[in-house]
């Protein structure tokens, strides 16, 4: 993943550069670094969208040993949601906004003997999200400008569905409790996951005439694996995300 972020940016500095030589000149202030002068404009709205590559890392229970028999796979979400760009200096701003976004990921668990009998759990989780990100901005000229972003987000779990492959009746919701009804008997079973994520937000874009493009790799910090009585949960100790975003937008 760290690679594919890697090869993304220097994509993205080419295609800056190649503007750049379509574009012409800088804009006035433009040719430093680092600019303090004031911003050319004041807070600018936009919109966003893109493509989530998201995944889970575990950690076991102490004495656990067979960790080697869970395996965690990348899921495809989608994020769509408002940005805003709020300018302190001409070369810095502070990023922020509200984002849907679906981090989607699988579990698979060898329950029995390896290349036996195995379960296969699909989560689509999905969460309203807050990033607060300090951005450093350069003017190539007056119409294209490059980004490095960073800095926490926070996320809250609205929405998602456990869905275990073996059997079609498991699909529970992630995270509130869920009710079924076997043999004329009403169960309920405890959420899967807690809702509240806080993590860290890496990315870059370049913005040509209003129009954004740009990648974003995102590292959960927090425990999201809720105390179940699930036979698979009951062995893992916690559960954190990841997820590596592809975006496009544009600014008003």
């Amino acid at each position: 993943m760290k690679k594919i972020l890697l090869l993304a940016a220097l994509a993205l500095g080419a295609l800056a550069v190649s503007a750049q030589s379509v574009g012409g000149g800088r804009s006035s202030g433009g040719n430093s670094f680092f600019s303090t002068e004031k911003a050319d404009h004041g807070v600018t709205f936009g919109i966003r969208g893109g493509l989530n590559v998201a995944g889970l890392s575990a950690e076991f229970q102490k004495g656990f040993m067979e960790a080697e028999d869970y395996s965690m796979k990348n899921g495809i979400g989608f994020n769509a949601g408002i940005n805003v760009d709020i300018p302190i200096v001409k070369s810095f701003y502070v990023k922020s906004g509200l984002y849907w976004t679906m981090k989607s990921s699988k579990i698979e668990y060898q329950w029995y003997d390896k290349g036996v009998g195995y379960t296969d759990i699909k989560l689509n989780p999905m969460f309203i999200e807050i990033p607060l990100l300090a951005s450093y901005r350069y003017d190539f000229n007056e119409k294209i400008q490059l980004q490095v972003n960073v800095g926490p987000y926070f996320a809250y779990g609205i929405a998602g569905k456990w869905k275990d492959g073996d059997h079609d009746a498991d699909n529970y919701n992630l995270f509130s409790k869920t009710k079924e009804t076997l043999y004329g008997r009403t169960y309920e079973t405890p959420k899967i996951m807690n809702p509240f994520d806080v993590g860290l937000n890496v990315g870059t874009g370049i913005t040509i005439n209003r129009i954004f493009f740009g990648i974003s790799y995102e590292k959960g910090f927090s425990n999201l694996a809720h105390k179940s009585n699930d036979e698979i949960f009951e062995d893992i100790k916690s559960i954190k995300t990841h997820n590596f975003s592809v975006n496009i937008g544009y600014d008003f």
